[in-house]
């Protein structure tokens, strides 16, 4: 049963580790540059640096559950995991970064947005030097103790465990309401529902909200001036590019999971969604750290200055 299940995930292990190591990567490359060049340091970058941080959790631990796979321990006939305790502990602390990881990440995305926002209000308007101050030691009391709230409550009811029909490579995570692998409608759908998706579709909204209404106050600036050079120029931060990318980017990387909830957690029948679908959920939502690190280095001019300047200079 073991060698059974070994051989039926190792295609989705491999997906899974190839996909967290390069946001792994990505992200470390993210929290070192900003440590070592000063020329990258400021609030927005260390926004990036804790979603980032955020990511190396979340992935790390995923990397982590795809190479231990909890799997070959399930009990399809009890419903649980027939390991020792040392395993059962194991899953339960794997499953612990990967939750706070997950939220943390989307809850600092979404201050990422509004500190965006702010910058840009500040640049074409002014006199908000106090409000994103505000916002930024704002984010942290959000940003670390409401994922950390949300994941011990996630412990304390017993959800973080492993269930077959939420883990993609043999990892742990929350557990939908599930008996003998039906999905059941109850109270705690409910709870799941609410409780659980409610930030993830909440974030979408306010990140659309944040990055579009800067993107509009750009827009009416550029009007104003009758020139498109005027308002974007090398003060201006980010650029109207990343304004549109990063809900686009987000939206795309998450949606998935989000799909895939529906199918596992809230149909009343046992329903199996597309394997792609599980493939695309599981790289979607491992695969932020490697994308931001392609949007906000790769992509910045002041990052590829600061980093690659020096080695132009010597050739």
């Amino acid at each position: 049963h073991k060698m059974a299940a070994r051989e039926e995930e190792l295609p989705r292990r491999i997906v899974a580790i190839v996909i967290c190591s390069l946001s792994v990567i990505g992200s470390l490359f993210i929290i070192l540059s900003f440590c070592f060049v000063r020329k990258l340091r400021g609030k927005l970058r260390s926004i990036l640096v804790f979603i980032s941080l955020m990511d190396i959790f979340y992935s790390a631990a995923n990397i982590f559950g795809a190479g231990v796979n909890f799997k070959q321990y399930f009990n399809h006939s009890t419903y649980s995991l027939d390991a020792s305790f040392t395993i059962k502990n194991l899953c339960i602390a794997q499953g612990i970064f990967a939750q706070y990881g997950t939220l943390g990440s989307i809850f600092w995305t979404v201050a990422l947005s509004l500190y965006l926002y702010l910058s840009v209000v500040q640049y074409l308007r002014g006199r908000t030097e106090m409000v994103l101050k505000l916002a930024y030691y704002g984010s942290h009391f959000v940003c670390w103790i409401i994922p950390l709230y949300t994941t011990v409550w996630s412990l304390a009811e017993g959800r973080l465990t492993f269930s077959p029909l939420e883990s993609f490579g043999g990892w742990c995570s929350v557990k939908g309401d599930v008996r003998h692998g039906q999905p059941v409608w109850s109270s705690m759908k409910f709870v799941d529902m609410i409780w659980m998706n409610m930030w993830i579709i909440l974030a979408y909204i306010l990140i659309l909200i944040f990055c579009l209404a800067a993107f509009g106050l750009i827009l009416h600036e550029k009007r104003k001036m009758h020139s498109t050079q005027t308002v974007i120029s090398v003060g201006m931060p980010w650029g109207t590019f990343k304004l549109i990318a990063i809900p686009l980017i987000f939206i795309l990387l998450r949606m998935w999971s989000a799909l895939t909830s529906y199918y596992y957690i809230y149909s009343s029948t046992h329903i199996k969604p597309p394997e792609a679908l599980d493939y695309l959920s599981a790289i979607g939502d491992s695969s932020q750290g490697f994308f931001n690190f392609i949007l906000y280095c790769l992509l910045t001019e002041k990052f590829r200055n600061a980093i690659f300047g020096p080695c132009k200079a010597c050739c």
